[in-house]
């Protein structure tokens, strides 16, 4: 990037550069081919309407273009046509054909229908075949054929054949007359018959080509030479179009203000200015300068078959293959196109008097004095190929910055300096006696010696080892302190007052500033740093340290958008990005009417003043980011981008008509179950409401401007009825699915690049489904009254039934309460039956207790016996002489016990009883099957069926273990039971059969 006193310098030099340095630059030319437009070669007619929309009649149908789709529309016949004419009127493109005359009108919805209005081979329209040119004069037309005219009028019920002297090359309506050419010269028609024009007898022999009504007068133009008809007589225009330029290939020709276009067959497209009454003799040379714009000019193919212009002034030419889009009047002009590329674009600079230009394959010097029909309008400086980085002039030099090294160039040669390091970008000090270069791998310094002769003057002083990035830019601020960039980050570097070395440097990664930055352009403007991303712009901010959003300078229509490049001019900052160049204007206010200062402004002192913006195009991509943007005085810009170098001229820009901008609703598609074309925009075509059909709600609606007048920084906005608005977008296409039923409204309103606004409006409705319909609904209230009836018939009927149901319902559920009852009566039977067996049970229980307790009794009774065994064994042990007495008292004690013992014997009898009673009279039918059994044997048995083990019985009895056993084994005999018969088992069938006896 150029630093201000550099840019200074240049803006001085060039201030007197005059523009027809640049009168060599050409045109951008936008192609449309076959693939664009549908199949179909050889254009033999254009027509341009109100709001940019085209029409071409075409071998392959009638084309339509609204500015950004093309809409191909046939003959039944599939006839190539020849000619095209608008009715704006009626809203009818009529065409011609090869024998056939008809028109196309949009129906209600869009769609174009032909309807054929005559068939030139029936009998007396054999005079026509070819229709070349259709004329409209009112309601009246002309169709022009082979060797003859038809005037028709539907509205005056007209339809006259017209013969003429010969065969018709050209005709025109001049002056509200029809004006044709042929062999024999050029003819008026008046009435129904062609009379001789007067003073035009000289060209009887001319192949007369075109005829064009203009400011001059009528132009004439033959296949070698361009002549003008004042009303008296015919003359050669004074231009440069002669024999020589013309070589006899003229075919068309089109007028569009002062610029004039013929077409020719195998040299493209001649472009000549015509001479106003305004236009001075000084200039009129300029004025009458030719320009070519063919193949090597970008041009698709040199076979111009037709031409017009549209309301831009930009041309357009219908071609033996193709269609192209000449931008005459934009102010961007190109220097070379394929095949004449010379590389992408990088620099550029105007060196004592002659252009130089940087690009990736060398540097290469402007030929101001080459012919403009001549194609070598650059010349490569020897031994210069490769990457050319930057060329600058410092003082009197003339800088290049190569991938080989840097350069001076001096009598168009490339010296070195000897500086082999590949350079980036350089920085001139104040003094512009030394430079600082930015090499792939550093920093060095170079100073000029002025008493050296040749390349010597400049010399490597310093080198900054500590620095070994690559940086591709480089910018001074006030305080000398240098901002650069690399791939990936910023750096801010601050040198030694001699500048011999680095005393800091602080790099900033781009990630740190915002995410997904991939590119920067900076520079310094009003005293701090502007950087240019593709996210945004931004500044750096010296109290805070940190990069902040530039909304001060960011006015775009979408904030953040992808700027190319940023650079300072004086009071201005330019900015590129989404294809528009800006210009913002800041005036600098003394600081007693400073108010505030904010982070957000510019600066303290700094007021935003103007914007200018100019939309580029689309189709063009600007700009690569080591390029720069170079000035040529106050208002001429040359623009590298990736073919080469762009020229723009600000003042054309600034004074250039801005058409009103309209948007419309392009194009309405159903895309379920199938894609299918709902409504189509037609110019001045009042727009439909179509009905869709619910089972087909799923919707696209296309929008837009004409782009062939709004080329770029365009945005949308739109809503349904009366919803929100949705965000600003570049989007022109918005999908509805699952529309409810009923009448909508689509909004969509439009803004471009200068704040313009339009809007309109697209009704539709979506119908309801078959079981929501009108008709729908009368057969559900015919099927709801009839279930009503149905209804009232069944509940009558079922009244009457509940009736005589209720009776037998009455009936059953007395028999249900008695059979309920006496099931009752049963329950509470068994729940006292229950209740005497629980008493039962529980009374049982009681007396197995007292037997238990007798037993225990019966136990305490043998422990006592055995008491008493043992004192009548201590008596018997104390017998002796003397003591009878003693004996006497013992004895008396004894017996006292054995009572109470012998009352215990009444004890035992009471258990037998009570368990007889338990045992359901266990007790007296063992004393039956076996009356030989004594007391112990009984009281065992009894022991036995309490399943108490030997050793329990055992001091029950008053008997040792073995006593019992002993007792067991005599009772196993009494009852006979064998070995293996078990004593506890024979007793338990013994109760259980008294069980079964008593029950």
């Amino acid at each position: 990037m150029k630093s201000f006193s550099v840019l200074k310098s240049l803006f001085i030099f060039f201030l007197f550069i005059s523009v027809d340095v640049y009168a060599d630059w050409n045109p951008f030319i936008i192609h449309y081919d076959t693939h664009q437009y549908g199949e179909g070669t050889h254009t033999w007619g254009l027509k341009s309407a109100v709001g940019g929309w085209i029409y071409a009649a075409n071998e392959g149908g009638l084309f339509q273009y609204d500015g950004s789709t093309w809409v191909r529309k046939e003959l039944p016949n599939h006839s190539p046509l020849r000619s095209v004419c608008l009715d704006s009127l009626n809203r009818r493109v009529y065409v011609g054909a090869i024998n056939q005359i008809g028109y196309f009108q949009p129906d209600g919805f869009g769609q174009l229908k032909y309807t054929m209005l005559f068939d030139v081979t029936s009998p007396g329209m054999g005079v026509l075949n070819n229709i070349w040119d259709i004329h409209q004069v009112g309601s009246v037309f002309y169709f022009r054929g082979d060797r003859g005219v038809m005037r028709y009028s539907e509205e005056r019920s007209l339809n006259e054949m017209i013969e003429a002297p010969a065969k018709i090359t050209a005709s025109a309506i001049v002056s509200g007359f029809l004006y044709i050419g042929c062999q024999k010269g050029i003819y008026i028609l008046i009435d129904n018959q062609f009379h001789k024009l007067h003073g035009t007898e000289g060209f009887k022999g001319h192949l007369i080509r075109s005829i064009v009504s203009s400011k001059e007068g009528t132009l004439i133009l033959t296949s070698d030479q361009l002549f003008v008809y004042d009303g008296v007589s015919v003359k050669p225009f004074k231009s440069h179009l002669t024999k020589k330029v013309i070589h006899g290939d003229a075919f068309c020709m089109a007028v569009h203000d002062n610029t004039l276009a013929v077409g020719t067959i195998n040299r493209g497209v001649i472009i000549c200015q015509l001479a106003s009454k305004q236009t001075s003799k000084a200039n009129l040379s300029q004025q009458s300068s030719i320009r070519f714009i063919n193949e090597r000019k970008g041009l698709q193919n040199n076979t111009v078959l037709s031409l017009c212009f549209d309301q831009q002034g930009m041309l357009w030419a219908g071609l033996d293959r193709g269609i192209d889009r000449i931008l005459l009047s934009s102010p961007l002009t190109n220097l070379y196109t394929f095949p004449d590329s010379y590389g992408t674009g990088y620099t550029s600079v105007k060196y004592h008097g002659t252009m130089y230009f940087g690009t990736n394959r060398g540097v290469y010097v402007f030929n101001k004095e080459t012919d403009a029909n001549q194609f070598n309008l650059l010349t490569e400086i020897p031994n210069s190929s490769g990457q050319v980085w930057k060329l600058a002039q410092i003082g009197n030099d003339l800088f290049c910055l190569h991938d080989k090294g840097v350069f001076l160039i001096e009598n168009k040669q490339l010296k070195s300096i000897g500086v082999p390091q590949g350079t980036l970008d350089l920085l001139p000090l104040k003094d512009e006696k030394r430079v600082l270069l930015a090499h792939y791998d550093g920093l060095s310094l170079i100073e000029y010696h002025g008493d050296r002769v040749s390349s010597q003057r400049w010399e490597r002083k310093y080198t900054f080892p500590q620095i070994q990035s690559g940086y591709n830019h480089l910018v001074m601020m006030p305080d000398s302190s240098v901002w650069a960039t690399d791939m990936y980050s910023l750096t801010h570097l601050q040198f030694s007052k001699d500048w011999s070395k680095v005393i800091s440097h602080q790099t900033f990664p781009y990630e740190s500033i915002c995410a997904d930055i991939s590119g920067t352009s900076i520079d310094s403007f009003q005293g701090r740093l502007e950087l240019a991303t593709n996210v945004g712009l931004f500044y750096y901010d010296d109290q805070t340290r940190r990069f902040k959003s530039d909304h001060s300078v960011d006015i775009s229509l979408t904030k953040g958008g992808n700027y190319r490049f940023v650079t300072s001019r004086g009071d201005d900052l330019w900015t590129l990005s989404n294809q528009i160049l800006r210009q913002g204007s800041f005036s600098t206010m003394s600081n007693k009417d400073t108010v505030s200062s904010s982070a957000d402004t510019l600066s303290s002192q700094s007021v935003y003043r103007s914007l200018h913006q100019f939309p580029l195009s689309s189709h063009l991509d600007f700009v690569t980011r080591n390029g720069s943007c170079i000035w040529f005085g106050n208002d001429t810009i040359i623009i590298p981008y990736d073919r080469g170098f762009a020229f723009f001229d600000v003042a054309k820009a600034k004074a250039q008509r801005v058409l009103p901008i309209a948007v419309h609703i392009k194009q309405f598609y159903i895309t379920y179950p199938e894609r299918k074309i709902v409504y189509r925009h037609h110019i001045g075509r009042d727009i439909a409401c179509p009905e869709i059909p619910w089972s087909s709600n799923y919707l696209e609606i296309s929008f837009g401007v004409n782009r062939v007048s709004h080329d770029t920084g365009v945005v949308y906005r739109y809503r349904l009825n009366k919803q929100e608005w949705s965000q600003w977008t570049e989007k022109d296409v918005k999908e509805y699915a699952g529309l409810y039923e009923g009448d909508y409204t689509f909004v969509v309103e439009a803004r471009n690049f200068s704040g313009q606004t339009a809007s309109t409006t697209f009704h539709f409705t979506v119908l309801p489904p078959w079981w929501r319909t009108v008709f729908a609904y009368l057969v559900y209230s015919f099927f709801f009254i009839g279930l009503i009836c149905i209804f009232y018939l069944f509940e009558k009927r079922r009244l009457k039934k509940r009736l005589d149901e209720a009776d037998k319902v009455s009936q059953r559920r007395i028999e249900e309460q008695e059979e309920a009852h006496k099931k009752e009566q049963e329950y509470k039977q068994k729940l006292i039956i229950q209740l005497e067996k629980e008493n039962l049970e529980y009374e049982l229980s009681n007396k197995r207790q007292e037997v238990t307790n007798l037993l225990l009794s019966s136990a305490k009774q043998n422990e006592l016996l055995e008491e008493l065994k043992a004192d009548l064994h201590k008596v018997q042990l104390a017998v002796r002489p003397g003591n009878i007495k003693e004996l006497r008292q013992r004895l008396l004690i004894l017996t006292n016990r054995i009572d109470t013992t012998m009352k215990n014997k009444q004890v035992l009898e009471r258990v037998e009883k009570e368990f007889n009673m338990l045992h359901n009279n266990f007790m007296d039918r063992l004393k039956q099957q076996n009356a030989d059994l004594n007391q112990h044997e009984r009281m065992m048995c009894i022991y036995i069926r309490m399943h108490l083990s030997s050793k329990e019985i055992a001091p029950l009895l008053n008997l040792s273990t073995r006593g019992v056993e002993t007792i067991r084994y005599r009772l196993r005999k009494k009852f006979n039971l064998q070995r293996g018969d078990s004593l506890s088992g024979f007793l338990k069938s013994m109760e259980q059969e008294t069980d079964s006896l008593d029950s």
